[in-house]
């Protein structure tokens, strides 16, 4: 009954309370999406779609999101991730992220993701608890750890130093963190290695062997040994071939240093090495900072040894002598030390009276010593020069005009010769005037078609010649000096060294020979061809009257009669003429030779083309009947030859003469015969008109040349008592007078002359 009433009171309070409710509207799907819209249309609503376009999202709900999933991330979350986790579109996460961390200074955003305060702390606290696992970390290896920016990282860690984690950074290297601990564990370490140590220690082995770190061992081991617990020293800095040395090691390398400088008097680089010691100038330079030493390429010397040296080689320079200086030295110096020695040597004596020079890099010969050796050469040097100037003579002819090789030729030279001289056909002569015109080319070329070139030549010859090689000095110092313990070595740098003081010493004796030979053979050629004129005038003259004799005969008779005067007092003058002229062109025909027709023939061959023609021609009419042909050929074959002689007279004399107004004189009077063939006599007042006629025969340079150097020769002339005004026109008269030799000896006639 009681529960029957229950029930009739329950369904009487739901009757009351359906009649006290009001009536509540229901909206569709559609309804609602269609207020949303309007809402969102009059801007007064501003939402964001999912990516399936189902939901709407409030920007503070977006932010409200991150916040959640970034708390739920334990503060490290990516915001790729995060746009995949709210089904949001990339780009309304990024905005809101960015929105998010410039309003809230906690949070951070590092290569696209958001990073809070609590998870650096986080990671502060696991970094603090590795580093007190392993005493020291590298920020380099938490990097790769955590994935995060060096930079950033090394920030967070440094603002964190000292608090969260419990370390500080290494002064040298601030990629590494390390505790205090492992400091002082790794300093006690190292003091205890050290400290055992007696004899010097690799560092890089020294770390191998005991696991240091190499960053921490250099800097600990100078703070060890700065505040005087660690006795010793590292040599080398930080490198790898640093090595660790005792102080008691040092103290004991130091004494064996002194007491061996101090017994020998000098220290090898090899040995201190050997010691142990890798840098050994630095090494001797700290030890022995107070005394004055001499480095050298293998030891350093002291001051004993050089005075020692300085003692020797003053003695020696002294006496006139030479001294080597490595007996002295020690045995571990070289050649390269001794030279080092001697020229330290040779610069502080230059203020002294006494000099040397220096052989062989070891050996001192003194300048007296030298001379002697070089004085000993003169009675050799006049007696060869003597020689060579009349070989030079003998050779510089040869050279010029190419005679003297024409009578040493082979026999079938000699006879093809022959057979062109002697042929009297056509063919033969034809075959004669060919093979003479190849002759006269190939002298020509060679050299030239007179005899201009032959003082230049000459000149040439003494300046090139040698007095002896250095392997004929050595030979006659062996002769001097065979008392004497001299080496092989020194004498033949001696020789090397002497030889050009010789060799111009040489050719200043060689030139002063040939000069004097040079003016007394132009005073026996010029006797010679005055006593060849007076011995043709006077046969010439017996001809003439001879021939006035014949002609009293009949015209047979007389033939006859002509055809032997020709052969006989004819042949006569005709080989006196020949005779001169082989001896000008330098052909030797011997002293006693009788002149035969072969002979003649080969003259003609190695003669100038201008004394050939009229040569041929004297000797062609020895063959003939007439007298006054052959007188008629004796007058134009003399002709030629004075012509020649006079000329190399003039040259002779232009070679020798250092006067710039003879030189002037003789030059013009030579350059007028090379034009126009023609002797010509006149005094130096001519040498003017000389030069005005010859202006249209010569080159205009050469021309100019010619008047400036006369103008200067007139103001030498004219300038009276002024001294240092005539000294200076003589120095430039004497700087210009080789270049008029040159034109003297050298110009030719050119075609167009020849033409005029």
């Amino acid at each position: 009954m009681a529960a029957s009433w229950d029930e009739i009171r329950r369904l009487a309070a739901d009757l009351q309370h359906a009649q006290l409710s009001s009536t509540v509207q229901r909206l569709s799907d559609r309804n609602c999406i269609e207020i949303v819209n309007k809402v969102v249309e009059l801007r007064l609503l501003e939402v964001v779609f999912t990516c399936d376009g189902k939901e709407y999202v409030t920007p503070q709900h977006i932010i409200n999101e991150i916040k959640d999933e970034l708390l739920i991330h334990g503060g490290r979350i990516n915001l790729v991730d995060l746009a995949q986790l709210l089904n949001l579109d990339f780009s309304h996460i990024e905005a809101k992220a960015n929105d998010l961390v410039r309003s809230d200074k906690t949070l951070s955003l590092v290569l696209g993701q958001i990073i809070s305060r609590n998870y650096l702390d986080s990671i502060a606290e696991e970094i603090n608890e590795r580093l007190q696992q392993s005493g020291q970390i590298s920020i380099g290896e938490l990097i790769k750890h955590y994935d995060l920016p060096a930079q950033f990282l090394k920030d967070s860690i440094e603002e964190r130093l000292g608090t969260s984690i419990q370390g500080k950074a290494d002064p040298y290297d601030n990629q590494i963190i390390f505790t205090e601990i492992f400091i002082n564990r790794l300093r006690s370490r190292i003091l205890g290695a050290l400290s055992a140590a007696t004899v010097p220690i690799s560092v890089l082995n020294l770390v191998n062997h005991h696991n240091f770190h190499e960053r921490f061992f250099h800097s600990i081991t100078n703070d060890l040994i700065s505040n005087g617990l660690l006795a010793g020293s590292i040599s080398g800095g930080r490198q790898e071939r640093a090595i660790y040395i005792p102080t008691i090691y040092s103290k004991a390398q130091n004494e064996w240093v002194e007491n061996f400088y101090r017994q020998n008097g000098y220290l090898e680089f090899d040995a201190l090495i050997r010691l142990g010691i890798s840098e050994p100038v630095k090494f001797i330079k700290k030890i022995f900072s107070d005394q004055s030493l001499t480095y050298l390429s293998t030891c350093v010397v002291g001051q004993s040894l050089v005075d020692q040296i300085d003692a020797s080689v003053d003695e020696a320079l002294v006496s006139g002598t030479w001294v080597d200086i490595m007996p002295i030295l020690p045995t571990v110096c070289d050649s390269d030390d001794a030279r080092q020695l001697l020229l330290k040597n040779m610069k502080d004596r230059s203020h002294r009276s006494y000099s040397g020079q220096i052989f062989c890099d070891t050996i001192v010969c003194s300048d007296k010593f030298i001379q002697e050796l070089v004085k000993s050469f003169d009675v050799l040097m006049v007696q060869k020069a003597e020689k060579d100037a009349q070989k030079g003579v003998s050779l510089v002819s040869k050279d010029v005009k190419g005679g003297g090789e024409g009578l040493s030729r082979k026999d079938k030279k000699d006879e093809r010769r022959k057979k062109a001289a002697g042929g009297k056909s056509g063919g033969g002569t034809q075959g004669r005037e060919t093979k003479t015109r190849a002759v006269k080319k190939k002298y020509r070329s060679r050299d030239s078609d007179d005899s201009d070139d032959e003082i230049q030549p000459t000149a040439n010859k003494v300046k090139e010649i040698e007095f002896l090689s250095c392997e004929e000095i050595v030979v006659e110092l062996r002769k001097q000096n065979r008392d004497e313990d001299c080496p092989d070595e020194l004498l033949d740098a001696i020789a090397e060294y002497i030889h050009r003081p010789l060799t111009k010493a040489y050719q200043q004796i060689v030139q002063s020979v040939f000069v004097a030979s040079v003016a007394e053979t132009g005073a026996t050629r010029r006797k010679a061809h005055v006593e060849l004129q007076e011995k043709v005038n006077g046969l010439v003259n017996n001809i003439r009257l001879f021939e006035k004799g014949l002609k009293l005969f009949p015209d047979d008779t007389r033939t006859q009669l002509n055809k032997h005067l020709l052969r006989t007092l004819g042949t006569d003058v005709t080989n006196l003429i020949f005779g001169y002229v082989a001896q000008e062109n330098r052909l030797q025909l011997g002293d006693d030779v009788n002149i035969t027709s072969d002979i003649r023939g080969k003259v003609l061959i190695n003669v100038l083309d201008e004394i050939r023609a009229p040569l041929s021609k004297l000797n062609t009419s020895l063959n003939g009947k007439s007298v006054e042909d052959f007188l008629t050929a004796v007058e134009c074959a003399s002709g030629p030859g004075v012509a020649f002689g006079h000329r190399q007279c003039l040259l002779e004399q232009l070679s020798v003469t250092m006067d710039g107004a003879l030189c002037l004189h003789l030059s013009a009077l030579i350059l007028y015969q090379t034009m126009t063939h023609c002797m010509l006599h006149a005094s130096g007042k001519f040498v003017p008109q000389i030069l005005t006629f010859l202006e249209s025969q010569l080159n205009s340079e050469i021309v100019e040349f010619l008047q400036m150097y006369q103008g200067l020769v007139i103001k030498l002339l004219t300038v009276g008592s002024d001294e240092e005004s005539g000294q200076k026109i003589k120095a430039q008269l004497e700087e210009l007078m080789p270049k008029v030799k040159e034109i003297a000896t050298t110009t030719k006639k050119t075609s167009h002359s020849e033409q005029d």
